[in-house]
């Protein structure tokens, strides 16, 4: 087996690693494809086709596990498509990426794996616990109620189950 071109784990508090996190694993994800230990469907190599990629002693990436991926990739991406269509958005100047998920994200990683389009890698932003720092801004800033209030005029819910583009969009997007 040849050497991975790069692969490191990290873990909180340098602790003995026990499992793998969503950001962890778009990051494994994104250095299988880098690798050719998975190719553009999706499917391990032979190497680890049986075994899956272990990473430590009871830590283990199985074939399910990148379906699984595919398919919350797919739909991910499909969901951003059908609301920027619903919005008639061509542009996106800025994606601002949320909650311990956002915060600990590579950007690149989720580039590469498909989950943020490529043009808009540099235009992403982790802003953390933003749902606190909202309710915050809500309850200290007359200004802010205001906005809020006008964002909620103007939403409208789009079930995605329900929309013709979807279920197309979300098979598409399901591979690398």
């Amino acid at each position: 087996m040849r050497r991975l071109k790069k692969c490191y784990v990290k873990t909180i508090d340098n602790r003995i690693p026990e499992g793998i996190c969503g950001s962890g694993l778009v990051s494994a994800v994104s250095t299988f494809l880098q690798n050719d230990i998975i190719d553009s469907t999706g499917k391990f190599n032979e190497n680890y086709f049986l075994s899956g990629f272990t990473f430590y002693k009871g830590v283990n990436i199985s074939q399910e596990d990148i379906r699984e991926f595919q398919l919350a990739k797919g739909a991910i991406r499909a969901g951003l498509e059908v609301l920027l269509q619903k919005a008639d958005i061509k542009t996106v100047e800025k994606l601002y990426l949320a909650g311990g998920f956002g915060q600990n994200l590579n950007i690149r990683d989720a580039s590469k794996t498909g989950i943020i389009p490529y043009l808009w890698e540099k235009k992403c932003e982790s802003v953390g616990n933003s749902s606190l720092d909202g309710v915050v801004k809500y309850l200290s800033d007359k200004d802010a109620r205001k906005n809020f209030y006008r964002i909620i005029d103007i939403s409208r819910e789009i079930n995605l189950a329900e929309d013709s583009d979807f279920q197309s969009l979300y098979i598409k997007n399901m591979n690398f």
